[in-house]
């Protein structure tokens, strides 16, 4: 079994694998990792699509827990969708639309099996759809996980 405390990115891995086990309809699910290593490649904007894109986006200690001994802690990760519609923006959040609750429901409640983390939940982090010239569109969904330590 893995520890938070001694590999407080394990949940990336966990969170790829489990997208691409439960969400039908992605062609694929990246890590930080795997995006980097499209850098390589003749057009690294490209990515199959659509997609997940699976990213740690830090931790917030939660203010007034425990007496300075223990600290718990908010640990946020992002997906971002990324769908590409050729017909537009319009058909692509439709495309995202269809995605967006498989998504929710395979990471929402989830206990992704390292010690020392509760189920994930959505975190409440404001952030809209970025849309692109040719029907790419990026939907950001962030999820935190309670860390005690």
């Amino acid at each position: 079994m893995i520890r938070i405390a001694e590999d407080w990115l394990a949940p990336e891995a966990l969170i790829v694998a489990r997208l691409k086990d439960q969400v039908r309809g992605l062609r694929a699910v990246y890590s930080t990792q795997e995006l980097d290593s499209l850098e390589g490649q003749a057009d690294p904007r490209a990515p199959a699509t659509p997609s997940a894109h699976v990213f740690y986006a830090g931790d917030r200690p939660m203010s007034g827990t425990g007496q300075g001994d223990v600290q718990v802690i908010d640990q946020l990760w992002g997906v971002g969708l990324v769908v590409v519609n050729a017909r537009g923006a319009p058909d692509a959040r439709k495309d995202a639309g269809a995605l967006i609750p498989l998504l929710l429901r395979s990471v929402v409640g989830w206990d992704c099996g390292v010690i020392g983390l509760k189920p994930f939940r959505r975190a409440p982090i404001a952030t809209t759809p970025r849309y692109y010239e040719g029907g790419k569109a990026i939907f950001p969904l962030f999820f935190a996980t309670r860390v005690i330590a």
